[in-house]
């Protein structure tokens, strides 16, 4: 009778030069009852580092298979910094003899190391006695609901407090300044407000909360930040053409900065590195004057969305919401909203043309990257960082024109549909009315090597799919 152990799932770790291994090991997995899970599987290239993401989450352990090759792959590093980052259970088959411990990480060092080369009966039975032995954390429910925001854990206690002390009141009045000076402004002052209506605060407190009510109030209709202009009434006046380019401004509390009308040389030289054949370089005239956003869209800003429209929130992978750039998300939820705030605006906002996202994302420049022609890990957020999520927006130095994360982090869509030879397409930005066809995505990713990042780089997913690595940004025009 096989013997029952709590390991059901495997998820292995190989560099396409050991790809041989895969079959003999899984056979050997199900002998033990457990299931061994590989990318081997995934054909779907648009997809695959999602699903292989999503096979390590699913998975009861991590099985890295140590050789040479394995231990130069990025991608094994990728999969390996994600396993560590979930806590799974380790576990190494050390595939090829003569392994120096110099080349093993501090911390793959102290992962326990099995020999695997012959795959004999020897070898296998010791493989099983540690893979029966491996340590497994307490297994939690699956859960759709994604970490509170403190702002959130505060609305919470205060709608669920019946009764607070003076000490009490003072102290999570203390934690509704914090939050305001953490950049959680919005909510922040919602909760203030919504603390200050409590039937049960002492004078004292009330005095607190008014005068801060009050100080914030005259900060925000007389902006101290010269960086920041205050929005006119008018919306003709903010497209005048004497603005420069570079020009910062905030409308419905998002940072915009504006892209004067001018031309400019799209695509790449034949010359560039990395260069793909659908780059083909042309003139582009930028007729008019537009406003692009400073960042990509946060969760901050995409929950809002959301909560309104009563949309289902998307997944963070456990990463952050807040201030990190909204992910897993399609093209038709970016065009969703967008027309969303234009309707509560006023204001006619839209995905930025392939042509206005690139211009943005050279601000001037003619090289590959707006850094000139190469870029590195403390300009941009890519594989090479060795970080294998998102991280904040604007947690690089932003571009020549006042642009962050234009290079790395997140894929954002545009509202061109894609042509692989530019026949105009790159020109037009449609707003939903489009079946589930192929649009642009720009930037390049966590996931990408820098290649993928140049200013010129184009890829394509069908308008539906919805990835951990895919974003957007959003432009202001004005209207026809």
């Amino acid at each position: 009778m096989r013997k029952s152990i709590f390991v059901q799932s495997v998820f292995i770790s190989y560099a396409v030069e050991d790809q041989r291994l895969l079959s003999p090991l899984c056979r050997d997995l199900d002998l033990l009852g457990v299931q061994g899970w590989h990318d081997h599987y995934l054909e779907d290239e648009q997809g695959w580092w999602d699903k292989t993401l999503e096979k390590i989450q699913q998975s009861d352990a991590f099985l890295m298979l140590i050789s040479v090759d394995g231990l130069n792959s990025m991608c094994c590093q990728r999969e390996y910094q994600y396993a560590l980052a979930l806590k799974k259970p380790l576990l190494a088959l050390q595939v090829t003899a003569g392994i120096e411990s110099s080349l093993l990480s501090a911390t793959r060092s102290s992962v326990q190391m099995v020999p695997f080369f012959q795959n004999t009966r020897e070898e296998m039975a010791l493989f099983a006695r540690y893979l029966y032995g491996l340590t497994m954390p307490k297994r939690k429910p699956l859960s759709a609901v994604s970490p509170l925001s403190h702002v959130m854990e505060l609305h919470t206690q205060l709608l669920t407090s019946k009764q607070m002390n003076a000490g009490q009141q003072m102290f999570f009045f203390s934690q509704i300044k914090k939050a305001l000076n953490d950049k959680d402004s919005k909510a922040a002052m919602l909760l203030l407000q919504r603390f200050r209506q409590r039937p049960s605060l002492l004078y004292s407190t009330v005095v607190e909360v008014d005068a801060l009510l009050e100080q914030l109030d005259q900060k925000e209709s007389v902006s101290q930040d010269i960086n920041i202009i205050v929005c006119e009434d008018d919306i003709t006046q903010n497209f005048t053409s004497n603005r420069s380019a570079g020009e910062q401004k905030y409308f419905d509390h998002i940072s915009f900065v504006w892209m004067p009308s001018d031309q400019f040389e799209m695509g790449s030289p034949d010359s560039e590195l990395g260069r793909q054949d659908d780059e083909e370089q042309h003139d582009v005239q930028i007729e008019k004057g537009f406003w692009m956003g400073q960042h990509a869209v946060t969760f901050e800003q995409y929950d809002l969305f959301c909560e309104d429209t009563q949309r289902q929130k998307t997944n963070d992978q456990g990463w952050g919401r807040r201030k990190f750039p909204v992910i897993s998300v399609s093209w038709f939820d970016a065009v969703a909203y967008a027309s969303w705030l234009s309707e509560k605006s006023g204001r006619c906002y839209r995905l930025p043309s392939e042509a206005e996202w690139e211009y943005g994302a050279r601000a001037g420049t003619t090289t590959a990257f707006s850094t000139g022609t190469n870029i590195n890990i403390t300009q941009a957020h890519y594989v090479d960082d060795r970080c294998p999520k998102t991280k904040e927006v604007g947690s690089f130095e932003h571009n020549p024109w006042g642009l962050y994360d234009m290079h790395g982090n997140v894929w954002e869509w545009t509202g061109s549909i894609y042509q692989e030879n530019y026949e105009g397409e790159e020109l037009e930005s449609h707003s939903g009315n489009c079946n589930d066809e192929e649009h642009t995505v720009r930037g390049g990713s966590w996931v990408n090597y820098s290649r993928r990042l140049r200013s010129a780089m184009r890829r394509s997913y069908t308008a539906s799919l919805r990835y951990s690595y895919l974003g957007f940004r959003i432009s202001l025009h004005e209207e026809d």
